[in-house]
């Protein structure tokens, strides 16, 4: 289900004795406002459910929730400090995360709690990923797939013959999706993840994003600057020139054509013709980005190390 300002720390706001330290900054015209103590920590994921409302989760067992569009993010008790790698909700209520050690929290009120549930395996889970309120997907290390059809309530693993971290998922719709991995691992499923297909990408290397806009075209990102991209449903997958060798962790396409992707050394690239060219955008910074979502054609997000939130309001042209 698809359902985003290197913050320039520059005041420190302790409004009562008592009262969580908190840093703001001015992003296009947003006051952002995050819990000092998370500044240190990774971040690795985002996730939104519209404009307004989102979550970031990281190392630390870090939760972080907006519910005014990024102008302040609120802390939330996650009652863990795994890391924590993935966030999905299916509406303002309902919401899972996944961590190191076989970590599923699941939330029914927005976030404001967080339960415990059973995973049956004790490796880190990497995504998790909803494609429907009932029907959703968890990869993780060693060869690690869950799915449910239940809304989370029951999570039985699939086999996917490998034992390679599977790191990301994206599905279409129920039927059709990918995962990747490491040693250059795309597998692919028709059949609602009864039965995974290898795909061939070329190489070996560790692959880390995903994202697909329709059955046929997609795109997987991975180290030493790969970009694959396919319009034959994984059939082909072509590597992209993006002038880079940093990893290059995630990637997001808000049409055909216009798509960022993310990586280290505060690497952001953008592309207008689905790839075929990539160019490089200031981000302002020099620290590994994890992760970038956008919420509609002008408003994006990235999460990064040391608590970086990058954030556009102008479609890209500026990351603040």
């Amino acid at each position: 289900m698809r359902l985003v300002h290197k913050l320039t720390w520059a005041i420190i706001i302790v409004s009562f004795i008592g009262a969580t330290p908190s840093y703001a900054s001015s992003v296009s015209g947003i006051t952002s406002i995050v819990p000092a103590e998370w500044s240190n920590e990774k971040l690795y994921h985002i996730f939104f459910l519209n404009r307004d409302t989102g979550w970031i989760v990281g190392t630390g067992g870090v939760i972080l929730k907006t519910a005014n569009g990024g102008i302040k993010w609120e802390p939330q008790v996650s009652g863990t400090t795994e890391e924590l790698n993935g966030v999905a909700f299916t509406d303002t209520n309902t919401g899972w995360i996944v961590g190191s050690r076989g970590t599923i929290l699941k939330s029914i009120d927005g976030g404001k709690t967080w339960k415990t549930r059973t995973s049956g395996t004790p490796e880190r889970l990497n995504f998790i990923f909803f494609v429907n309120p009932t029907t959703g997907w968890i990869t993780g290390r060693y060869g690690t797939l869950l799915k449910t059809s239940d809304g989370g309530n029951n999570w039985t693993p699939q086999t996917t013959g490998l034992r390679v971290s599977i790191n990301h998922i994206y599905f279409i719709d129920e039927n059709t999706g990918w995962v990747n991995g490491s040693n250059g691992t795309i597998l692919k499923t028709i059949d609602s993840g009864a039965t995974w297909t290898p795909q061939n990408s070329g190489g070996e290397g560790w692959l880390k994003g995903l994202f697909a806009i329709d059955k046929n075209r997609a795109w997987v990102t991975g180290t030493d600057g790969t970009i694959l991209s396919t319009t034959d449903g994984g059939a082909t997958w072509i590597p992209q020139k993006t002038g880079t060798t940093e990893w290059v962790r995630s990637v997001y396409f808000i049409d055909s054509n216009t798509g960022w992707a993310v990586g280290n050394s505060g690497t952001i690239l953008k592309t207008l013709d689905s790839g075929k060219s990539w160019g490089p955008q200031k981000s302002g910074t020099d620290k590994e980005l994890y992760n970038i979502i956008f919420t509609d054609s002008k408003r994006g997000w990235i999460v990064g190390n040391k608590g970086i939130i990058l954030n556009t309001e102008n479609g890209g042209i500026d990351w603040i």
